[in-house]
């Protein structure tokens, strides 16, 4: 209010009028707009910069020559496809025997109980238990060509994770369930879902007038997927991930999504840490684990930003 009716007053004044008003400004006043005038220049010399863009906006996409209208990313300089990024992980076994190399046998996935820190199981560890599991599913029948399917309905927790390298090491099929399909869609799946060629994934999706679909992914498929994010922040971010970095997980990993950000942490041997399975408890597994790479939906932050303002207004 006092910065408007200081400029309404100096639009209306002449040279000598301006000189003594401001003679007749308080002190405390003029330091006031000193201190303004000085936060404002410290803040436009020091705020972050707009990281430049790396190729022009209005042409993200190339067309490849000879194709019928077929796009690829402006990212790649050839034509191809980005397959993978490490020569020694082009499959998700791969990748976790590359994360525990890099890591030195470093902490894999963490849990933590009701107010205690979290405990973290090593890179060998996990693989170890990964190994005992595949040994059991064998030892049921299952193999990569007699029933190879492994369905896998819990929340998000170490087991879950170690279920999926069982898969991995034993080259047998996972099936990711959840709870939101319902027990119709559920039973189908289990009962009646089938493959059509030897895959790493078959990720299920449902339709409300429709039985469940199965999205058949290959390693290839997700090794690509995650390699395509790991170039993107390497080359437009500048902020390659390493072995010190921590993931919350608590995004459903029956959803691809949370599936290709665990393969970007295993890969770099970095850590995962699971959330205790209460979203309400979410904030104190964030203060527990201070992790670096934070997947958020914007339901999470409309929680968090009423958190926050019904908190400034008590």
């Amino acid at each position: 209010m006092l910065s408007q009716e200081f400029l309404e007053k100096m639009k209306s004044l002449d040279l000598e009028d301006v000189s003594q008003y401001i003679r007749s400004i308080s002190t405390p006043m003029l330091v006031s707009m000193g201190a303004v005038a000085v936060a404002t220049t410290y803040y436009l010399t020091t705020r972050p910069k707009a990281l430049p863009p790396l190729w022009d906006l209005h042409t993200q996409s190339v067309e490849v020559p000879g194709s019928d209208f077929v796009h690829r990313s402006a990212l790649q300089k050839e034509d191809g496809y980005l397959t993978h990024v490490y020569e020694d992980a082009r499959t998700m076994y791969e990748s976790f025997i590359r994360g525990a190399r890099v890591s030195n046998n470093g902490p894999c996935l963490g849990f933590r109980k009701p107010k205690q820190p979290y405990e973290w199981m090593s890179y060998k560890e996990v693989m170890k238990r990964a190994e005992n599991l595949g040994s059991a599913f064998l030892h049921k029948g299952h193999s990569k060509t007699t029933n190879p399917h492994i369905g896998i309905f819990s929340q998000n927790r170490p087991e879950w994770t170690i279920s999926e390298l069982a898969c991995y090491t034993y080259s047998l099929v996972s099936v990711p369930l959840y709870d939101t399909l319902g027990t119709e869609a559920i039973s189908y799946i289990i009962d009646k879902g089938e493959t059509l060629q030897q895959q790493n994934v078959l990720l299920n999706y449902s339709h409300p007038f429709r039985s469940p679909k199965g999205a058949m992914l290959t390693h290839g498929n997700i090794v690509s997927n995650y390699s395509s994010f790991i170039k993107l922040t390497q080359v437009r971010l500048r902020c390659p991930l390493n072995s010190s970095d921590v993931h919350i997980s608590y995004l459903p990993l029956a959803h691809m999504f949370e599936r290709i950000v665990q393969g970007v942490m295993l890969v770099h041997g970095a850590r995962i840490g699971f959330f205790q399975g209460d979203v309400r408890r979410l904030s104190d597994d964030l203060i527990a684990l201070r992790p670096t790479v934070f997947p958020v939906v914007p339901r999470l932050l409309n929680r968090m930003y009423d958190k926050v303002s019904d908190r400034q207004r008590s």
